[in-house]
């Protein structure tokens, strides 16, 4: 008798699992309709629907379904698409806001350094985001050349 090497034995192994799983899923199929054809004598409720097989499939047997249930489960699953459809449409019709500064290149700005107040020439204003917190501008001091947040900057008329 020829030995068998162990890649092949696990192959050989794992396809008998296979098959005997294959097996008790079918007669566990059989078994549950010939179930759902004795148990179920109720005309008003069409076992091929989705929310009636969902259903059954978690658990519940075909004849304490009722047609409450099916009503609440499947208004489950509308009111999921609802509300998807509604963050959708919401995202969509969102109009992003422009913010726009009093203050221009070449003006003559007051801002504060620390606890004094400084005064220098904006050189560059650069937008980072969509918020206050993302504009920034290039501004020329005594200081030197430093890039303070636009909102904390005041314009000199």
């Amino acid at each position: 008798m020829k030995k068998l090497s162990k890649t092949a034995l696990k192959a050989a192994k794992q396809s008998a699992r296979k098959f005997k799983h294959d097996r008790e899923v079918e007669k566990l199929k059989e078994k549950n309709t010939e179930e759902i054809a004795e148990d179920f004598n109720n005309p008003n409720i069409d076992m091929s629907s989705e929310v009636v097989k969902s259903l059954i499939s978690k658990g519940f047997k075909p004849k304490d379904i009722t047609p409450a249930m099916i009503e609440h489960h499947s208004n489950k699953k509308t009111k999921v698409t609802k509300k998807q459809i509604k963050r959708s449409a919401n995202l969509s019709s969102v109009k992003k806001s422009k913010i726009s500064w009093n203050v221009e290149c070449g003006d003559l700005v007051s801002f504060s350094h620390g606890p004094e107040e400084k005064f220098g020439i904006v050189l560059q204003v650069e937008e980072c985001g969509s918020d206050m917190n993302g504009h920034q501008s290039l501004i020329v001091s005594s200081s030197g050349r430093n890039w303070y947040h636009t909102k904390s900057i005041k314009k000199i008329s």
